[in-house]
Order: C-alpha cells, then structure tokens, then sequence
C-alpha cells in the first residue's frame, strides 16, 4: 500500500465534522448526508466538476470527483492536485476545503468560483484591465514559487475572472514541487488539449522543456505567463498551429508573429517564450514589474528603449511639467529646425558636388558645435537676465516697493534657480513683510546654492515661522533680534506697517524698538498716548533719525502734538522739520545744536528750554507766536 492509498484509507467517509451537543444525528451521519449534488459543473478526462452544497455551513461549493475509470496512477496525480492545492493560501489561488473517499473513489471540495474563465472573459475587457488581472496571475505564481511549486499548465481556461476583478489561478493538475520527480504516464490529451503523460502541458502555453521531456523549472512557469501575455494582446495562443504536431514543433522552434502588440509587451512576450530557459526572467516579480512598468508609463528593460522612447514616455507621464517648460522647448526646437534645414542643404550640395564622406561628417560635426554654443549662448543670456532682474529687485527694494521688488526676485529665478542673490533677495522681502515660513525657505536655497550672508536672518526667521506677527510686541521683538547691521531691513518693515495702517499706539512700539536699535541701546524709556510722547530721562538717546538711502526722523510715523525730550543725550535737530504736527516741545537740559530747524515748526506754539539756552532764536521764536517757557 503506498503512501495516497493510506491516506485514502484513513480519509474514509470524509473529513470528520465536530458538532455541538444540538446537532441531531451522530457524525457519522451528517458526513454521510454533508454535501448535496446541485448539478454537474464541469467534466475533464481525469475528474468530473458537481456544484454541492455544504448541508452545515449551507454554502455552494465545487466538488472534484474521480472518474470511476481512471487508473492508480491518475487517482494519485488526483490526490496530489487536492493537498498541494490545499496547501496554498493566497487569495489568487482556489481554495481546498474538504479531502476524502467513498464508494465512488477519491473526492474534495473546493471554492464554487462565479464568474467566467479568462478565454470568455477577455473579449469585453480593456487591455488595461486585461493586464492587471495578469498581475494577480503573476501574484498567485511568486506565492507558488516561493512555496517552491510550479504549476506547469497555465493558460486562459484555468484563470477564473469574477464579476468584482476577483482573479483565480485555477486547476493544480499538473502542478508539483520542485525537487519532485515527473511519474511517466501514457500521453493522453484532455481538458482543452491538456497534455497529461510524458509531455505535461496545454499546447500553444506549454515550454519547450515541456515538450521535450528534460527538466521543468519556474522558467517553465514564466515561458506560459508569456503566452498568456501574448493572447491577453493578440486573442489567441502564441503557438497556434493547424495541428497539434505543427504547435509543438513551433513552440520548440520559438517562431511567433504579433499583429497588435504594443511594442514594450512584445519585447517582454519575446523575453518570456525564449526558447533558452536562461534567457527569461529569472523570476515572476521580474517579469510582474516590467508589465507594471508598462501601464506606468515607463520603458521596459526588454524593449531596450532608445532615447527618443525614453524622452516620449517622460513626457506621457509629465505633461504639465513638461508644458512649463514649453517655451525653451520652443526655442530649441525652432534653432534645431533650422540647423536641419542647414545640414540638409549642405547634403544636397554635398551630393551635387561628389563631395567625400569625411566632408560631409567635418560639416556635421561643426553644425553639431554650432548648436552646442548656440545652447551655451542662450544658457548665458538667461544667467545674465536673471543678474539682472535681481539688481532691479534690490533698486525696488531700496525705494520701497517691496512688492515689485519681490515680483521680479521671482522672474530672476525662473530664468536662473541657482542665482543665491535672487533667492536672498526673495527671501528678504517676505523677512520685510514679516512672512518667515516663505523667508525661511527662500534664505535654504540661497544657502544650498552656497550663499553664505544670512546666517542671522535665517535663524530669525525659522524661530518666529509659527507666530502671530501681526502682534506688534513680536514684531518688535524681531527688530531687536536682527543684527545692528541691518537697521535698514527694520527700516523697511517699519515702512511696511505704516502702509498697513496700524493703530498708533501699537506701531510706536516697531518705532521705538528701531530707535534703540540705531542707538545700540536694549529699551528706551518712553510713554505715548497718542497726542502726547514722553521720551524723558533717556541719556543715552542721542539720535532720531535713520540714515539710509533717505534721512528721516523715525518720530515721523507717531501722529503727536507734545513732545517731551528733558534729560536726553540728543545730539542734534536733525530732520526735526518732519515733525509737521508738534505744538508743543520740552527739551530742558538737554544740549540739541542746530535750535534753527525749530524756526521750520510751523505748527509749534509752547517751547520749554533750560535757562539761558538757545538765547540766538528766541526772539524769533516769539515772532512766530511761540511762547517760550526758560526754566
């Protein structure tokens, strides 16, 4: 007795079922009664196919059930298609449920799989969708083989398409593990000419290796995956011959003809059936990834793409990138339609005047130099517009349009994203307008592009990306972070607040922060309330104006009427005449040169002075209406 025929004896009546204690009837019983015939499914050479239902779940399933006639030797390929199948557990494999034997012989039950067969499925398919259930064809097989199991006759019939895209690799006949030798049987051809016997297969899938009885391998698998790639693209078997003799001794020959192919699967079909087993894929994930590469949009290594191919497909899967860049595509284009043009007049002249080979090659290679410094020509122009749109943006920055300034530091890195100065440039003007993500950015690629003067205002502006800088006390505490030397960067946020229109109480604290900065001096001392400013008792303040491109007095911005300036280190009045509002200024001990620019105060009407200072204007101080107060 061999191995199957203890297993069929000890498999007798079924699997046992463990039922609970409400469950009339002994197990005997119900495996006796377990599976009811619903009507014959199927019928191949060595088994027949019923739909039954399972009388304890109350499912439909498949049950294979050996033909009364059929040899020893076919039950045991009968029992070893159950357990291998049984032993594979993917969800693009059938699945194995129940094993036995009655008095008609060997059986077992398997999933009742709706749908129909690849070969009546693929007319109303896509090839889109043809090709992905392919993918779950290969899936099943990297599972099998992984398992170390081929399958050995794959072919449109045993792949089963649900309504849903369920996909299942069907009939594990002929299946076997690796290190399994073949058993020799009568050639005998059944199920859709399924070769069973020496020659195991289904002509027009099966390998060469196949046919000629030497060893089976997963190439074997991958020689039939294939054909199925060739009839998912041609509808019909790649080795198709008026007779069975003719089929096979085409497929030993390797001779195949494609009519609507697309030209990246044919050199994968071509790749896959070689007639060599070492020359296909070493595995299904390989030949699994350049299908994916396909219907990604990439060339496949098979197909050994040209250039030109390559370039189609970038642009295929890049359009919109590839449309931005349009209009250097443009230019390139028209300045190599017409050095075309120029090396086909100079062929006709060449071939007119019996011109030699090396002639025409010289001409060619000096055409080809034209073009190559044309390009490097054309590289330099848009580096130099580029330099120059960003010295246009720090003109526009310095006359504070920082809007426009900001516009045309872009324009200078589209036409040239390496220029470092325009991305500094970009990145200074979202640091003015207090935007510090964008500034943060921009000051990146500066520094990626090796400019290496923001070390400062990078860190600022990475520290404050994610608060509110539309609280002033912030923005005032940006002024004092930035280094002494870029006064004028406070400057032109300060510019750029009073354009925004915020309260004056609330903008005194960007002035004040600003003055202190030009003073070198942490906090400077001050009460405002709007009409009136106290900036008393601050020795160390001694000026109040920012020296830039324009001198201004930085009290400008606060619209007051008193200005309290007693016990200050001011040196001087200078810009005071900006000061269009002031009715009222004390500026007692406190030595001011220049009182002059006082008499420019058109609106001044009370003046509090030290004794005995300025004694040179009073008078004429007095004239103008003021009235001066000595203390």
């Amino acid at each position: 007795m061999n191995s199957n025929e203890e297993f069929l004896q000890s498999m007798k009546g079924g699997i046992r079922i463990f039922c609970n204690d409400n469950t009339p009837g002994e197990p005997e019983e119900l495996e006796e009664h377990r599976y009811s015939v619903l009507e014959m499914f199927a019928t191949g050479g060595m088994k027949d196919i019923y739909i039954v239902r399972d009388n304890v779940t109350g499912r439909l399933l498949a049950k294979a059930v050996i033909k009364a006639e059929a040899s020893q030797e076919i039950k045991d390929s009968f029992l070893s298609e159950a357990k291998l199948t049984a032993s594979l557990a993917h969800p693009n494999i059938v699945s194995v449920y129940d094993l036995g034997e009655d008095e008609d012989g060997p059986w077992f039950t398997m999933e009742f799989l709706k749908g129909k067969n690849l070969r009546e499925a693929i007319e109303e398919k896509t090839l889109s969708e043809r090709l992905d259930i392919l993918l779950k064809v290969c899936d099943a097989l990297s599972y099998a083989h992984a398992n170390d199991i081929i399958h050995r006759d794959i072919k449109p019939d045993n792949i089963q398409v649900g309504d849903f895209g369920e996909v299942t690799l069907c009939d594990w006949g002929l299946a076997k593990k690796v290190s399994q030798k073949d058993d020799d049987y009568e050639l005998d051809l059944i199920n859709n000419q399924t070769l069973h016997g020496v020659i195991k297969g289904t002509p027009g899938f099966m390998a060469p290796e196949q046919i000629l009885g030497e060893e089976v391998t997963f190439q074997t698998d991958i020689f039939a995956l294939g054909g199925l790639l060739y009839f998912i693209t041609e509808n019909e078997a790649p080795f198709k011959e008026e007779t069975l003799e003719d089929s096979l001794k085409s497929t030993v020959k390797g001779k195949i003809s494609f009519s609507h192919t697309p030209i990246a699967l044919k050199a994968v079909i071509q790749k896959a059936l070689n007639v060599n087993t070492k020359k296909r894929y070493n595995s299904v994930s390989d030949m699994k990834a350049e299908i994916e590469n396909y219907i990604n949009g990439f060339a496949t290594e098979a197909e050994n793409a040209s250039f030109l191919r390559q370039f189609s497909l970038f642009y295929k899967r890049n359009k919109t990138i590839s449309n931005f860049i349009g209009l250097a595509v443009t230019i390139i284009l028209v300045i190599t339609f017409f050095f075309i043009k120029e090396l086909k007049q100079r062929e006709k002249a060449l071939i007119k005047s019996n011109l030699t080979a090396i002639e025409a090659r010289n001409n060619a290679e000096k055409n080809l130099q034209k073009y190559i410094d044309e390009q490097e020509r054309l590289s330099q122009e848009r580096i130099k517009h580029s330099n120059e749109l960003t010295q246009h943006s720090i003109n526009l920055k310095a006359r504070y349009s920082f809007v426009y300034s900001l516009q045309k530091a872009d324009e200078a890195i589209s036409k040239n994203p390496k220029n470092n100065e325009a991305w500094f440039e970009k990145g200074y003007n979202h640091f003015i307008r207090l935007e510090m993500k964008e500034a943060y950015d921009s000051f990146e690629k500066a520094k990626l592009n090796g400019y290496e003067k923001l070390d400062d205002l990078q860190k600022i502006s990475f520290k404050y990306m994610n608060k509110n800088l539309k609280d002033v006390d912030n923005i005032a505490r940006v002024i004092q972070e930035v280094d002494k030397s870029r006064k004028y960067l406070c400057f032109y946020i300060l510019v750029q607040l009073n354009r925004k229109g915020i309260p004056n109480k609330d903008l005194a604290k960007v002035v004040f922060s600003l003055i202190s900065k030009i003073n070198n001096i942490e906090n400077i001392e001050y009460a405002f309330n709007g009409q009136d400013l106290t900036l008393s008792n601050n020795p160390s303040l001694k000026q109040l104006t920012y020296r830039g491109r324009v001198r201004l007095n930085l009290l400008y911005y606060l619209k007051f009427q008193k200005l309290n300036l007693d016990s200050t280190g001011l040196a001087n009045f200078e810009n005071f005449d900006q000061l269009k509002n002031l009715e009222e200024l004390s500026i007692c001990n406190t030595n001011v040169s220049g009182p002059e620019t006082l008499l420019s105060l058109k609106k001044l009407k009370k003046l509090h002075i030290s004794k005995g200072a300025y004694s040179q204007i009073i008078s004429d101080l007095r004239k103008q209406g003021v009235e001066v107060i000595e203390k």
